[in-house]
């Protein structure tokens, strides 16, 4: 016995083998349960955060839509647009025919016009001749104008004319555009009952250096003869007509708001009003008015605008004349 406890004390433990302990693997296990706590906080916290964005963005994007809906919706047309609208239902209501109106099928229900003609009306020339809009309204009263075919027995010949005719169309324009009724003829643009002055009470010298710069500009804007900046006020936004529509021009009469000076000073300003005559090479011609405005730069005159309307002087003076266009009452 003594001898087999010895043997056995013999038996030397390798020092490289190391037997865990209790303690050490439990605090192994703790070590690992709060790396897999701290974890999946973090991991939690992650997604709250991404599942919050979301749902804010979509939040966000359904008001956006909603509010770019409700602003489609309860924008009102423009005029421009009720304008438009009017001019196509009055001419699909003047060509509809008891036979034929599916133009006018597509602004409302022709069944329910009543009568439609046998034939419809032959017109031209469509176009608008006012709008008037109460204040507050969504409803536009808009006239439409059109050259219609009438024909008449003179002699015993049928006799073709096309007289300007007014209608007048109304239109809604909330939540969209749609006619309210039926055209309506009416009469047209009363003429004027006062005269206008033109304020242009100078004649120019058609030989002047004012009148060869507006010349050459005038050949230069509408035959294409040169370029326009040698004419022009430097930076103009004056473009010539393209393509060029007339072969040549000449300058038929030149007034003036003041007499202009032969040699102006820098700066100093001069409005013109310009009648021109233009000719084709086939020598079709046309006869136009211009208003300008003509600035002095180096002691020359150059063209600085081409003015939509011309400078006038209003007066309720009753007339029967016509309106000057060239040579202004002084």
């Amino acid at each position: 016995m003594k001898r087999l406890w010895e043997r056995q004390a013999d038996v030397d433990v390798p020092e490289d083998v190391k037997v865990p302990g209790v303690a050490g693997s439990m605090t192994r296990v703790h070590s690992l349960g709060t790396k897999a706590l701290v974890g999946g906080f973090y991991f939690v916290m992650a997604l709250t955060v991404v599942v919050a964005f979301a749902a804010l963005v979509l939040s966000l994007s359904k008001d956006v839509t909603v509010s770019a809906d409700a602003s489609t919706v309860q924008q009102p047309q423009s005029d421009n647009a009720s304008a438009a609208y009017a001019e196509g239902f009055v001419g699909a209501w003047l060509s509809a025919s008891s036979t034929d109106h599916a133009a006018l099928d597509t602004y409302l229900d022709a069944s329910s016009v009543g009568m439609l003609p046998a034939t419809g009306w032959v017109y031209r020339d469509l176009g608008l001749a006012g709008t008037e809009t109460p204040e507050g309204s969504t409803l536009t009263a808009v006239t439409v104008a059109a050259n219609v075919k009438e024909t008449a027995v003179v002699d015993g010949k049928a006799t073709e004319s096309w007289p300007r005719r007014y209608f007048r169309a109304v239109v809604n324009s909330d939540g969209g555009l749609s006619p309210v009724g039926l055209p309506s003829p009416v009469s047209g643009p009363v003429p004027a009952t006062s005269e206008i002055t033109l304020r242009y009470p100078e004649t120019v010298s058609t030989s002047s250096d004012a009148a060869i710069t507006v010349s050459s500009f005038i050949t230069a804007y509408a035959t294409g003869a040169g370029g326009l900046d040698r004419y022009t006020t430097p930076g103009s936004a004056i473009a010539p007509i393209t393509p060029a529509p007339f072969s040549s021009a000449s300058l038929r009469s030149l007034n003036a708001d003041k007499t202009s000076s032969a040699a102006p000073k820098d700066g100093e300003t001069l409005h013109v009003l310009v009648g021109v005559t233009f000719k084709t090479a086939q020598n079709q011609g046309s006869a136009s008015t211009y208003a300008m405005t003509l600035n002095a730069r180096a002691g020359r005159w150059e063209v600085s605008a081409l003015n939509p309307t011309p400078d006038i002087e209003k007066t309720n003076k009753p007339s029967s004349t016509k309106t000057p266009t060239e040579r202004p009452t002084p």
